[in-house]
């Protein structure tokens, strides 16, 4: 989800960092070796596909697939039309989600669960348009689940298929980390960049691109410090701008001709690019000092814009991006760096100089929370009367229809009109009802927002606000906010090395709802705090599920488990309650609202599902592994590797058999394999011959390009380093220079998407519907 309106806040500020895509001058050219239409040559690029399958899976530009098929077929379209804009020269990765860290499943579950007690506290006519539009369970996206194992199969396939029809994906190399490698997806992306450059001979002129919806892909890809990368992303809509689907001015999310689109018509959905190279630039403008390193600078810049919101932990109450935090850090931070250094330095921070960072944002705090106050009294007052006028009209429109349905002439009528009448009678007013129960709850939520008892800014609001979010006597108990600090420091340095260094524990977690004051972080934690994880290792997919998903998706689940979910007899059952608290926490929108839901006890829940893993079929154990493998395809006219494959079939059948059991004991143990134990058979890959780095290795289902196949599948595996390898923040090569001054950049007007025309789209690589089925015959 990353930071939640970081991304308007940026193009709003850094106008010319954003620009719209073009696909082919005819959608009938179907080389696309041909020139990039954009202009710009990308040699990499990288897929987080999550942010594919879920507008697949649910759109909103189109009628909603009826089947798993539709969903994979529509998928493939989606990358093939993400491919034509981008046409990367060298690499194509694609990721999906894997198990996450302990401290994103705890924003999962609770995400989860505030879906499902919403869907079961929808009005009438809300569940009936969602059950129109959702014909199975979205929670099936998630790792372990039979739906994810058929996205990998579907996607494997593809990209052979892809490989044997067109020249263009035959020349680039693919890798592919599906589900069942640990990690999110765009950490996954962000890791393999990582350990890239720091191998011997990279090239630093790389063009990097990346595609996904989380706004923090931007601080991820600052975080790389590469000299140019762009992001690709849905283009937001402005008032203004032309809906796609129809047309008029309104947005594509409430056009009504949505329906007229199939589920499987050419795609049409405007893409922009998100050039961060450019921002880059802005930022050395807005950010740097004096005499001080800019790369060291964006550090901090990125550690702030994660300390208004992020995925892992509340946010500070004070600090919100739609109230300008970002721009108050920044002015905060120009005047705090020349007196006190920098706040971080590769990938950890520094708690000394964050405590002192904190105590000036603290002392901004009470002004900004009451600010906010006097702001939101004015809001609400203005969003409760509009949306009362809305409720009363629509009551009143409910209680026409019911009149309209009535016969108005004293006329024969059939039986079955008889029983459409009343059918609309009866539908009328079940509508009618349930407008009226979410008018007594609009009366409600201002009641609650009027009696707020917190009070933020008001004199006394700190002992207010900990007694009731953390049921701690601020003045009493001291000791017990300074554990609550100090939890919410770990977590800020968590996060931090999490975006430089990869995962530092797989267990860490901040064990409250909310977060701490600036203030209280800047007074009273120890200048001398040292932060400490243990590495611990992810969750097998089965126990995410289980941690992550409501009742309600029980059948996410192979059967042997989800009696624990259902059953008040359960050993588990508290960890899914029927009620539970959504604290509002002062916001109108639900989506806002805090779960209270327990967390997790992962001692508890191990020791009851360990052994029920023991237990289970074979393919089910298979998809429960721990540690999957990412593949690499390599097309056969691929020169760079010709050599080195054709040394690897030579030997590869007798020196897999030789490795095969003892690869096996490690996978059963549940283990990683080492890389010495591939020793005997693996290509290892280099800047100097092959243009990126790893080791390329055996792997259960390989396929050394039999039957005619133009490509061959294989594991990768990252390049490797020793323990305590520090990813040291640089930026290679000479500074960017940019083609036209800043200012210019600025008040640049974007370009105009011309619209599309619905024509079938023709291309080289026209195929079959891609399904499970099918793709297993193709093998």
């Amino acid at each position: 989800m990353g930071v939640p309106s970081f991304f308007a806040w940026l193009t709003k500020k850094y106008f010319g960092i954003t620009n719209d895509c073009k696909r082919g001058s005819s959608i009938e050219n179907d080389d696309l070796s041909s020139p990039n239409p954009n202009g710009v040559e990308y040699d990499n690029f990288y897929i987080d596909l999550n942010g594919l399958i879920h507008p697949c899976y649910h759109p909103t530009d189109r009628q909603t697939p009826e089947t798993n098929v539709d969903v994979f077929v529509l998928l493939t379209q989606y990358i093939d039309y993400m491919i034509d804009i981008v046409r990367p020269r060298k690499l194509l990765y694609i990721a999906i989600d894997g198990v996450a860290p302990r401290a994103k499943m705890n924003q999962q579950r609770s995400r989860r669960f505030k879906t499902a007690y919403n869907m079961e506290n929808q009005s009438f006519e809300e569940k009936k348009s969602i059950f129109k539009e959702k014909p199975v369970d979205s929670n099936c996206i998630t790792p372990g689940t039979e739906f994810m194992e058929a996205v990998s199969k579907v996607i494997k396939a593809y990209i052979k298929e892809r490989m044997n029809s067109s020249k263009y994906w035959n020349s680039i190399i693919v890798i592919f980390s599906d589900s069942s490698v640990p990690g999110e997806g765009e950490h996954k992306i962000i890791d393999f960049i990582r350990r890239q450059k720091d191998c011997k001979n990279y090239n630093p002129y790389i063009r990097h691109c990346m595609y996904g919806l989380d706004a923090d892909l931007i601080m991820l890809a600052l975080a790389t410090h590469e000299r140019y990368f762009s992001i690709i992303r849905d283009k937001p809509y402005n008032k203004g701008d032309k809906c796609y689907i129809c047309g008029d001015y309104h947005s594509p999310d409430h056009c009504k001709n949505y329906n007229r689109i199939a589920p499987l018509d050419p795609i049409t959905k405007p893409f922009i690019f998100v050039d961060c190279h450019v921002l880059r630039q802005y930022l050395n403008k807005t950010i740097k000092v004096e005499k001080y390193d800019f790369e060291r600078c964006l550090d901090d810049f990125i550690f702030f814009c994660f300390l208004v919101g992020n995925d892992f932990l509340p946010r500070i109450p004070s600090l919100d991006i739609q109230e300008g935090a970002i721009d108050i850090l920044i002015k905060i931070y120009l005047k705090f760096l020349p007196e006190n250094g920098y706040i971080t330095e590769n990938g950890t921070i520094n708690i000394k100089i964050v405590k002192k960072f904190l105590h000036l944002v603290g002392k901004e705090e009470k002004q900004l929370l009451v600010n906010r106050r006097l702001r939101k009294e004015k809001e609400d007052q203005i969003y409760f009367d509009k949306r009362m006028r809305e409720l009363d009209y629509q009551i009143q429109s409910a209680f026409e229809n019911r009149t309209e349905a009535l016969p108005q002439r004293k006329t024969e009528i059939k039986v079955k009109s008889i029983k459409e009448v009343q059918l609309a009678k009866e539908e009328s007013q079940l509508i009618k009802e349930s407008l009226e129960k979410k008018k007594q709850e609009l009366f409600h939520q201002i009641e609650e927002l009027k009696n707020d008892e917190i009070q933020l800014g008001e004199p006394g609001y700190e002992e207010r606000y900990y007694q009731q979010k953390f049921h701690v006597e601020y003045k009493k108990e001291k000791s017990l906010v300074i554990e609550i600090i100090e939890s919410y420091v770990e977590g800020l340095n968590w996060v931090f090395s999490y975006y430089y260094e990869g995962c530092q524990s797989w267990d860490w977690y901040y064990p409250y709802y909310y977060a701490p004051f600036a203030k209280d972080i800047g007074k009273l934690l120890d200048p001398e705090f040292e932060v400490q994880y243990t590495q611990g290792k992810p969750f097998r997919p089965f126990e995410q599920l289980l941690s992550v998903l409501p009742p309600q998706s029980k059948h996410c689940l192979p059967k042997e488990f989800r009696q624990l979910m259902n059953s008040t007899s359960s050993p588990l059952s508290n960890f899914y309650p029927e009620e539970f608290k959504i604290d509002m926490n002062g916001e109108r929108s639900f989506y806002k609202a805090i779960a209270l839901i327990g967390f997790i006890n992962q001692k508890k829940l191990l020791s009851v599902v360990e052994p029920i893993e023991k237990d289970l079929g074979k393919k089910d154990q298979q998809r429960n592994s721990r540690y999957g493998n990412a593949f690499i395809f390599i097309g056969k006219s691929n020169w760079y590797y010709r050599k080195d494959i054709h040394q690897f079939k030579k030997t590869g059948k007798e020196a897999w058999k030789q490795i095969k059991k003892e690869i096996k004991t490690y996978i059963s143990n549940d283990q990683i394999v080492p890389i010495k134990t591939y020793k005997p058979l693996h290509i290892e890959s280099n800047y100097t011959k092959h243009q990126f780095g790893g080791l390329i290795i055996p792997v259960r289902g390989m396929d050394l390009g039999k039957d005619k196949s133009k490509c061959y599948m294989l594991g990768y595996i990252p390049p490797q380093y020793k323990n305590g390898h520090i990813f040291k923040t640089r930026y290679i090569g000479e500074p960017l220079e940019s083609p036209q001054s800043l200012d210019s950049i600025k008040v640049k007007s974007q370009p105009q998407r011309k619209s599309i025309k619905r024509q079938r789209d023709i291309r080289e690589y026209r195929l079959i519907p891609l399904t499970p089925d099918n793709s297993e015959k193709k093998k």
